[in-house]
Formats: C-alpha cells, sequence, structure tokens
C-alpha cells in the first residue's frame, strides 16, 4: 500500500512479531486480537528502533478461505501498559 511505503523505506531489516492474546469464533466469523513488536534500523543510521502497539482483526470465512474484514493497530503511549 502507498500509504505505508514512506514508513517502510525508513527502516532497514525490519521484524515483526505478535504476541497472540485471543481469538473467538463464532460460525463463519473470526476475532483476535494481541500486541505487536516492530524493530527496525533507521535507513539514515542510528540505534535500531523498536515500536510496541495492539491489534485486533475481523475475519469471515468465505468459499475460498479466510478474508480480512476489519482490521486495527495502534501504537502504545508511552505510560501504557498492556491490559492481560
Amino acid at each position: 500500500m502507498d500509504s505505508w511505503a514512506p514508513f517502510m523505506a525508513a527502516f532497514d531489516d525490519m521484524t515483526c512479531a505478535l504476541d497472540k492474546a485471543g481469538l473467538v469464533t463464532s460460525g463463519k466469523n473470526a476475532t483476535a486480537w494481541g500486541l505487536w513488536t516492530i524493530t527496525g534500523a533507521p535507513a539514515e543510521g542510528g540505534d535500531t528502533v523498536e515500536m510496541k502497539g495492539r491489534y485486533m482483526d475481523f475475519a469471515v470465512k468465505t468459499k475460498e478461505g479466510w478474508r480480512y474484514r476489519a482490521d486495527h493497530a495502534s501504537m502504545l503511549g508511552v505510560a501504557d501498559t498492556p491490559e492481560e
């Protein structure tokens, strides 16, 4: 997606890890949530940066397989502590 291009270009060697906290299914619907961590080295140099946040996604099972219908990700604030 073009909207993410500047962010992705700003870092080298990016990695992303998901800490899955929950999954609820009901019929053909599924909702998952948890925490994410992205690390990367600034493309222009400097120390590796670590970003943390939370995510939620909603998917529907179709004849082609699971398809995302909605998702959300947001960074944790400096003083935020994740809820278990």
